[in-house]
């Protein structure tokens, strides 16, 4: 037996119109990313919530909504089956996540090959794409020691002097290690960027 939903509970809501019923206090503003133009700031808010699709309800979880901020202001709508004891800025941090996702499989098709592969089997795809990203994470090695915003065209003719690899005051790019990593994989030594904070 499926749950149904009751017939004395009340309608289902649309997210927008749950969006506009929440109070200003349940509202954050946070810094999505740095552009060219300066940080991109919007407001967030969450709220537990159980869909309905096909008259069927789902699994409880989280409704995450975001307002860009200015006079065109847009409205995005998430949702998310993490825990309820996931922090709001977690669940900020991964639905921000696609834009850098995007530029880094945008970057590795056009400058490491990644849409390069003529094979036959999984094994031979999985052996492409895993060169591939390797050859991506070097180049944005390469990126952050001579501090460049764009990446490989630009640290291919970047002069080979040793003292511009990193200028003073600028972290270790081995020591650099992204938040969204888990433990055991900082711990491991493995350190990657995304063009999301250049």
């Amino acid at each position: 037996m499926h749950p149904r939903v009751s017939r004395s509970a009340p309608a289902p809501v649309p997210l927008p119109q749950l969006a506009a019923r929440l109070p200003k206090s349940a509202w954050v503003r946070r810094t999505v990313r740095e552009s060219s133009k300066g940080p991109v700031v919007a407001e967030f808010a969450a709220l537990r919530v159980t869909p309905v699709r096909d008259t069927l309800p789902g699994p409880r979880g989280w409704a995450l909504f975001q307002r860009t901020l200015g006079p065109q202001g847009e409205e995005k709508y998430f949702l998310s089956n993490a825990p309820t004891t996931c922090p709001l800025d977690d669940l900020i941090r991964v639905s921000t996540m696609r834009w850098p996702i995007e530029t880094a499989l945008e970057e590795g098709k056009g400058e490491a090959g990644m849409d390069h592969y003529e094979t036959r089997t999984w094994q031979g795809w999985h052996h492409h794409m895993t060169h591939s990203m390797l050859a991506h994470l070097f180049l944005m090695r390469l990126c952050l020691i001579w501090q460049k915003k764009s990446c490989a065209h630009d640290a291919a003719s970047a002069r080979p002097d040793r003292s511009s690899y990193r200028r003073p005051g600028a972290p270790d790019p081995r020591r650099i290690c992204h938040p969204a990593l888990s433990a055991v994989s900082q711990s491991c030594g493995l350190s990657v960027t995304s063009q999301a904070s250049a």
